[in-house]
């Protein structure tokens, strides 16, 4: 993909989940929710999104789709 077209196609999804966080409450797992759902139906290249936590030293996985 074209740097230029990646670049705004990268802008309109921070827009969106900007947006949507905005809109939503101030839970962290919803927020996490959120983002995950965008990115992972607007990047087709991952076939995994999500997030890990550094809990006692060991990594655990968190929210993910995939």
């Amino acid at each position: 993909m074209e740097q230029t077209k990646k670049y705004k196609k990268y802008e309109r999804m921070y827009q969106q989940i900007r947006e949507l966080i905005q809109k939503s409450s101030n839970n962290p797992g919803s927020n996490m929710a959120t983002i995950i759902a965008v990115l992972h139906y607007k990047i087709d290249y991952f076939f995994w999104t999500g997030f890990y936590f550094l809990i006692d030293g060991k990594l655990q996985v968190g929210p993910y789709q995939g």
